[in-house]
């Protein structure tokens, strides 16, 4: 268990840890394909899949511009299954249907109103603001967050320690009186740790992969146990 009197905030990733991500980019990347009049089968789906997640990655690391992973993704995946399609054209659709989808994880709901009478609330999400922000508006949680910082409009990704410093300026926050929630080790974790902040992993294969994170947890719902507020 970790010490609730030690925080003051959350820093709460969006994706894979309060919505259901996978499942909306399922959702959008199939009407994309069926717009441009293309069948979308699972293996189409399972590849896109596998490009974008290695497009973020590289973002991540600095090898790529944000401009390059919300096109390249498109170029690619389309181009080995033989569709013919503008890729400026197709990001534009994309971000307009996922913005629409606005799916919770089980139990994120229920979470954050528990945790939103103790901790200051924060989203912290790499992603393009427009659409990070209208699934946020879209969705049951808004009225416990108080802000959310999108690092297409904070200007670097997690997991560089800028984006986290711009957030705990912005807030009026320091290191030591916020833990980070997050999904993944190498944007999450990673940049919790470059900032000098604390950090739960959601582990929800339950790999037990060892980490800097204090500790790890199968899904949100785990947290406030961890924080003692069962």
């Amino acid at each position: 268990m970790l010490d609730p009197h030690k925080y003051t905030a959350l820093l709460l990733d969006a994706d894979e840890t309060l919505f259901d991500f996978l499942t909306a980019e399922r959702q959008a990347f199939t009407q994309l394909v069926e717009s441009f009049g293309y069948p979308c089968s699972d293996g189409m789906y399972a590849r896109y899949h596998e490009v974008n997640r290695a497009c973020w990655k590289r973002l991540e690391r600095g090898e790529i511009t944000k401009v390059s992973v919300q096109f390249d993704r498109f170029t690619e995946t389309f181009r080995e299954f033989g569709y013919a399609v503008d890729p400026v054209e197709a990001s534009r659709r994309y971000r307009e249907m996922l913005a629409d989808c606005s799916i919770l994880l089980p139990g994120a709901l229920d979470t954050v109103r528990a945790l939103s009478g103790c901790f200051r609330l924060v989203i912290v999400t790499n992603g393009v603001l427009t659409t990070q922000t209208k699934r946020f508006h879209a969705s049951a949680i808004r009225p416990y967050i108080a802000a959310m910082h999108v690092s297409d409009e904070v200007g670097y990704p997690k997991p560089d320690r800028r984006f986290f410093d711009t957030v705990l300026t912005r807030e009026g926050l320091c290191a030591d009186e916020c833990l980070v929630v997050g999904d993944s080790l190498t944007s999450d974790i990673l940049g919790a740790y470059n900032a000098g902040i604390d950090a739960v992993w959601v582990d929800a294969s339950r790999s037990g992969t060892p980490t800097t994170a204090l500790a790890s947890i199968a899904s949100i719902t785990e947290l406030p146990g961890l924080l003692g507020l069962l």
